[in-house]
């Protein structure tokens, strides 16, 4: 009896084994969570990003502490006689797109005459879908604003990015801000570490300096359909793409999420789509489904449509 559960052992380990992540997919365990993608610890030293007119912004320390994410831990000195705020015009990893406004509550306010501590979480599967296993450096532009801060967001910080490379003062509503220039933030990381672009998938569009690649559709553990792609921007304003479902495992199914991305910059967004197809199809898993896509450049009622694809038929 003891030697036949031991071959039922053995050969159920062999199966494991086999079967690798499909098996782990299978289970239901997120993409994230599966054997093989392990985070190299790196470290960095206390580094003053701006320095200038009273305001003083630092980049403290990365913490590994907590399970879902990596915390870029902030420190703002304010020493002028009037409240100010903080934001990222963008924020990168190894130049690979993380996001815009990127503190934990998108702006650091910091009193007169204080110093205010801040942090800007980076999702572990974030880096997981960009294949980022080591943060060889920080890259992002900060925006100081000065005074109150009732103007309308989109008229302060909804600038052309490229003017940002450069650094500019505006005022607008009594809000001065600047833009700063590219801030590069090195870790600890080996030298030899090159960060490489996974842009497996399909090509929707390769229009006018927008690249998407659609790479995954899948059902999320929370039962969402989520659209997973590579996006270029060399652009000279901001791209948003809708990505259309119309058919899903042969079953009509109208549905869409939106992607965006920075001129200047590639990344790795993904979208969610509202509705649980389990609920409404009865579908756990995706193998085949109807896609088209829009691309506007710009922003609001201002954007232009550039580019409508036709229906596409893709198997997962």
């Amino acid at each position: 009896m003891k030697k036949l559960i031991a071959i039922l052992f053995a050969l159920s380990f062999m199966l494991g084994t086999l079967l690798g992540c499909s098996f782990a997919e299978k289970l239901g365990i997120a993409k994230e969570e599966q054997p093989g993608y392990e985070m190299h610890e790196v470290h960095l030293e206390e580094h003053a990003v701006y320095d200038k007119d009273g305001i003083e912004v630092i980049v403290k320390s990365l913490d590994y502490s907590e399970k879902s994410y990596i915390i870029v831990n902030f420190e703002v000195h304010n020493h002028t006689e009037t409240d100010i705020r903080v934001c990222t015009d963008y924020f990168e990893a190894n130049g690979i797109y993380l996001a815009r406004h990127a503190f934990e509550d998108e702006y650091c306010i910091c009193p007169a005459g204080e110093i205010t501590t801040d942090r800007i979480k980076i999702a572990r599967s974030k880096l997981n879908t960009a294949h980022i296993s080591h943060i060889k450096e920080l890259d992002f532009s900060l925006c100081i604003e000065n005074g109150h801060f009732e103007a309308d967001e989109e008229d302060h910080l909804g600038h052309d990015h490229g003017d940002a490379e450069m650094g500019m003062h505006f005022v607008v509503d009594g809000v001065v801000a600047e833009a700063t220039n590219e801030i590069i933030v090195p870790t600890d990381c080996d030298a030899d570490y090159i960060q490489g672009i996974d842009e497996h998938g399909t090509v929707l569009v390769n229009e006018q300096g927008i690249y998407l690649v659609l790479q995954d559709l899948y059902i999320s553990d929370g039962g969402y359909t989520t659209i997973a792609s590579y996006f270029k921007n060399d652009s000279t304003d901001m791209a948003r793409a809708t990505v259309y479902l119309h058919k899903v495992n042969g079953m009509d199914y109208e549905n869409d999420g939106r992607l965006s991305m920075l001129n200047g910059h590639d990344g790795f967004p993904s979208a969610s789509l509202f509705g649980l197809l389990k609920n409404e199809l009865g579908v756990t898993k995706i193998d085949s489904a109807t896609v088209s896509v829009e691309v506007y450049l710009g922003d609001g009622d201002d954007a232009l449509l550039i580019f409508k694809g036709e229906p596409m038929e893709l198997e997962f």
